[in-house]
């Protein structure tokens, strides 16, 4: 069961269905689904009477780094953040344990692989509908203070809006070869930053 709820997880955090589906956001499913697999698993465990499976010197490092994140919380500059940092390390620590004991068989390696595979192609999907959408409403924008996209095109063979900024000259922008060039125009009518 919990190995099941780890693919699930994974689905879900690969495919970020609340890109599609955005009610989802509230239930927060690959939160849940991972909360689960993990109680479901110590579950297991403890009724079995096995421990968790460690493997040398991955997970007693893994155990090192954490409690090295967790010991800079006391001295950091902005410990705030270094306990949001520690916690969102703490996260990926226990995913790890549960990788470790549910991907158990070649088997279940091979699944886990495909559902990585298969839940790839889902934030290509989400992002593509959110772009769609925002290109449709680039008519709604106001141009002397707003970012208009001007074309929804391919670079590269991925999808990327073309987009102008309003700034004072002109310019185009071209960020290497992960991003489309930046067309940036002259509007003489802003000044100073004001906007309506």
């Amino acid at each position: 069961m919990a190995f099941l709820l780890l693919l699930a997880f994974l689905l879900m955090l690969y495919a970020n269905p609340s890109l599609l589906v955005p009610s989802l956001e509230a239930v927060r499913p690959a939160q849940l689904a991972g909360m689960s697999a993990a109680a479901i698993l110590v579950m297991q465990k403890t009724v079995s009477r096995k421990g968790i499976r460690f493997v040398w010197p991955e997970s007693y490092l893994l155990i090192g780094l954490t409690a090295a994140f967790a010991l800079s919380c006391f001295g950091a500059f902005w410990p705030n953040l270094a306990f949001e940092t520690t916690l969102d390390f703490l996260k990926i620590a226990i995913i790890y344990f549960l990788i470790v004991n549910c991907v158990d068989t070649e088997r279940r390696l091979w699944l886990t692989t495909a559902t990585l595979v298969v839940a790839g192609v889902v934030p290509a999907l989400g992002t593509l509908k959110k772009l769609e959408h925002e290109f449709s409403l680039k008519d709604e924008l106001d141009s002397s203070w707003a970012v208009r996209p001007l074309a929804l095109s391919q670079h590269r063979g991925e999808a990327a809006q073309l987009v102008a900024l309003t700034l004072q000259g002109e310019a185009v922008l071209d960020f290497g070869h992960m991003f489309s060039p930046l067309v940036v125009q002259y509007n003489p009518s802003m000044n100073n930053g004001d906007r309506p």
